[in-house]
Parts: C-alpha cells; structure tokens; sequence
C-alpha cells in the first residue's frame, strides 16, 4: 500500500482525467463552439455558491499543487495554465508575451524539477498557501484573458474560462479574506463581465466600446465589482489589480462614451505603468492619451511601442496604430497596419472586425484622392 492511499487516489486520478481530456479536447471544443456560436450573449455565468466543502475543491487543489514553491513563478504560472487550466501552448505564450518554444522548455524543466519535488495534491498548510498566491491569483488573471478574447479559432470569446475563473477567486478569497489583491483582481474580473453581453452584436460581430448599449451592462456584477473595489482602495497602496479594475470601473460607470473620464483613466494607468510596467498597459494607456489629448499624442506613444519590438507579434498594437492613423487622416498607412495586425491575429471575430475596417479605410481613398486632385485633373492613383 502507499504510505499515503489517499494523495496517491487523488494523484491517479488527476493523471487519468488530465489524460480524458487530452484525449477529448477537439470533440470538447467543437461543442463549445457550437453552443457559444448558437447565442453568444445567453453564455450561462453561473457560478456555484462559495462553501466549506468547496474550499477543498479538486480544482483549486490542483491549481496550488502546480504552483509549488520548488519553482520560479514563470514556471509555476506556465505548467499550471498548461495541466489544470488546459490551455495550448500558443495560448500561454500569447497570455505571456513570450515565444512557443520558451514555453515549451519551461514545461520541461518545471515537469522535472516537479517529478524530483514529488508535491502531496493535498492543500498545504497556510503559510506555504500563501507563498503560492500570487501565482495563483495570475493564472486565474490569465485564465480570464483568454476567455476574454481567445488566440484563435472560431470563439470569439469562452464563457467557461470566464466563469470558472471568478468562480476560482471566489475561492481564494473564502480562503484568504484579507488578501487585498485577491479582491482586487474578483472586482476586476466582475467589472469586466459585466460588460460581456454588449462587445458582441447578434450576430456575433465585435462592438467597439463607443458603441456599446449599456442597457446590456450586468448592473448586479457593477454593484458587486465596486463595492469589492471600494473595500479594496479604503486600505490604501492599491496594487495591479486594484488599479486595472479601477479602469474598468471608470468604463462601467460612464453612462455614455461621451461621459468616460479620460483623464482618470491616463491617471490610473500612470499608477500602474510606475507599479508594474507592461508593454500591453503602454498600449492601453496610448490608446487612453489619445482619447484625452488627441490621436497625434496618442500615435507618438503607439510608434514607441512599435519601435521597441515587444509587442511585434500581438495584433492589438496593429489594430490601435492603424486606429490613430485612420484619425489623422493617414489611410494608405492605417491599411499598412491592417494588414500587419490581420497576419498575427488569429481569432476570427477579430479578424473579421479588422477585414471590415479595412475594407472602409480602401473605400476612403478614392475620394480623398478626388478631393485632393486639382480642378480638372484626373485624381491620381
């Protein structure tokens, strides 16, 4: 017999469920398709009430158990977002901003340094818990990103991911209520659902935010994201969660787009760029200046970001650029970053959202092209 009969049953298993779901992956996905396809805007949120017997629930188990303290958080963070959360290995290196191959040798090295640890799938004891947190509180941040906008294939968006994300924080803060960050990232996670039902039209078309129909907004996932905020901030030294769900926060409430406070927006955003800096918060902060001061200041920040060559192969920074350059009246260069976002992006509502705004900004040149030309000439080409 094990010396432990039942870490050893619920290692066993795990392995044989983790194996069912390799093994059923594409027949899964095809489901999900055809149900997300069906009604995007009805994806059941449900999530189940937090209680006592769900604080040892397998799933969490097994998020702890990956992010063992034998590892550095990259590793903790990859191998967990690879073997509990079943993300591919395109998936992570998007959510991380890092190449296949890197990820590819992480998961090797951190399987091996998990094999020699040999970790109990039990919940260790809270001091060890909390050692792990942070990594567990990012791979359900990461989990959430991609539910939010998938890498690629027919979903636009995963409702599972969404769900089973805030679900999980629910339970980190049942366990730790007095981790700020474990509230502040639940406030951000809800803040951002809340707004779900309005980025798509019925037929399953992307809604920029200035478009938005706000009556669509879930108002009982605004109350309960700021009020979560709210207790969050009254402790002072909000950290990256904290700041991010102040954000959305701003875009929650603003009855209009109109309304949208601009200037708190860049504010936060300076908040969480001298906290953590990310090239993907550089970019929604450009995105955000420009919004205050007008597309020329925000492209200056966009060209540096292109300029330094991290976000080369992330279609957003395209996307954006080509968005300024529309605005500046720039249309032969705004069809340049079309293209360049269309050849990394490969969600199909994405693609389908780009392809459209391109095919306006072709339309565009013509007349320019006639309103440019002088009185009696043909215009040129």
């Amino acid at each position: 017999l094990p010396s432990d009969p039942a870490a050893w049953l619920a290692r066993t298993a795990s392995n044989r469920a983790i194996d069912r779901i390799r093994r059923n992956r594409t027949g899964q996905r095809l489901e999900r398709t055809a149900v997300e396809e069906s009604n995007l805007a009805s994806i059941d949120t449900h999530e189940p009430a937090v209680t006592p017997q769900l604080i040892a629930n397998d799933r969490l188990r097994m998020v702890f158990a990956c992010c063992h303290p034998e590892l550095g958080q990259d590793a903790q963070v990859t191998l967990t977002l690879r073997l509990v959360v079943g993300l591919s290995v395109e998936e992570i290196a998007r959510a991380l901003l890092i190449g296949e191959a890197t990820v590819a040798q992480r998961l090797v090295r951190a399987k091996r340094q998990l094999r020699t640890a040999n970790p109990s799938m039990d919940i260790p004891e809270r001091e060890e818990l909390e050692l792990r947190l942070d990594a567990v509180l990012l791979v359900c941040y990461l989990m959430f990103n991609e539910g939010h906008s998938t890498t690629g294939g027919p979903v636009a968006v995963r409702g599972d991911l969404f769900s089973e994300a805030i679900w999980l924080v629910r339970l980190v803060v049942a366990l730790f209520p007095d981790a700020t960050e474990a509230r502040a990232l639940l406030a951000l996670l809800l803040l951002h659902d809340a707004r779900r039902a309005a980025r798509f039209d019925d037929d399953g078309q992307i809604v920029q935010l200035e478009h938005h129909d706000r009556s669509r907004y879930r108002r009982e996932r605004i109350d309960e994201g700021i009020a979560t905020l709210d207790a969050v901030m009254e402790r002072g030294s909000p950290g990256s969660y904290a700041l991010q769900a102040a954000i959305a926060a701003e875009h929650s409430l603003a009855a209009t787009w109109d309304d949208t406070d601009w200037r708190a927006i860049v504010a936060y955003y300076d908040a969480l760029m001298r906290r953590e800096p990310s090239p993907v918060f550089a970019l929604n902060r450009a995105v955000a200046i420009g919004m205050r001061d007008g597309a020329q200041a925000g492209y200056r920040h966009v060209e540096a970001l292109t300029a330094g060559g991290r976000l080369n192969t992330y279609g957003p920074l395209f996307a954006v650029q080509a968005d300024f350059l529309v605005r500046l009246g720039r249309h032969q260069e705004a069809i340049t970053a079309y293209d360049q976002a269309l050849a990394v992006t490969k969600n199909v509502a994405e693609q389908a959202f780009l392809i459209d705004r391109r095919a306006a900004c072709q339309r565009t040149l013509p007349q320019l092209a006639r309103r440019r030309a002088p009185h009696g000439d043909p215009p040129s080409n």
